[in-house]
């Protein structure tokens, strides 16, 4: 009878240490799954934080943009009186426009000083070079308004103007050497076609 109660002993050892090493391996997946969620939480907070200082600096990038742009009508508004009156000076014939002949004796201190800050010149001609985008040889009293308004409220670097004048030289000057092509391709079948 001995043997049979040693065995049970161990039998019941046996099955304790089995339920033990049950109880271990679910405590420890009780424990994992419990530090992930808290950490699932806390990367929601984390996200939630994120969001609102993400939200913050939008606003803040629109206060400062619309901020910017009131500020930029201030600006135009208190600079376009003088330039309509710069304008009317420098057209001598009252025409509406301004030729080259017009303005190419006149000194580039006629311009409002606050414009010369920004605005690196050598003459008034060089100016006029600038400012005639369409090469008419005249400008109108809006090319000359929003071209000084465009480079000194716009920021817009006089190279960039002086490249896009280029282009626009560029595209007329293919457009002329397109319709000349067209009509040496044409020309000899007008002259030589029977009729």
């Amino acid at each position: 009878m001995k043997l049979t109660v040693r065995r049970t002993e161990f039998c019941c050892g046996k099955v304790l240490v089995v339920e033990l090493q049950r109880i271990v391996y679910f405590a420890l997946i009780m424990l994992i799954v419990s530090i992930g969620l808290m950490n699932l939480a806390t990367g929601l907070q984390d996200a939630q934080v994120t969001a609102v200082l993400v939200e913050n600096a939008l606003e803040n990038a629109a206060v400062e943009a619309e901020a910017e742009r009131l500020n930029l009508k201030h600006k135009i508004k208190e600079a376009l009186p003088t330039l309509l009156e710069t304008f009317e000076d420098l057209d001598e014939d009252g025409s509406g426009y301004i030729s080259r002949d017009e303005i190419e004796g006149v000194p580039v201190t006629v311009l409002p000083p606050k414009l010369l800050e920004n605005v690196s010149i050598d003459s008034m001609v060089d100016l006029f070079e600038l400012l005639d985008v369409d090469g008419g040889g005249q400008l109108t009293q809006h090319e000359f308004v929003e071209g000084l308004l465009n480079l000194v409220l716009m920021d817009v670097p006089i190279s960039t103007i002086q490249s896009l004048r280029l282009l626009r030289s560029i595209k007329f000057i293919s457009s002329q050497l397109s319709e000349v092509r067209f009509a040496s391709e044409i020309l000899p079948l007008l002259i030589w076609a029977p009729y």
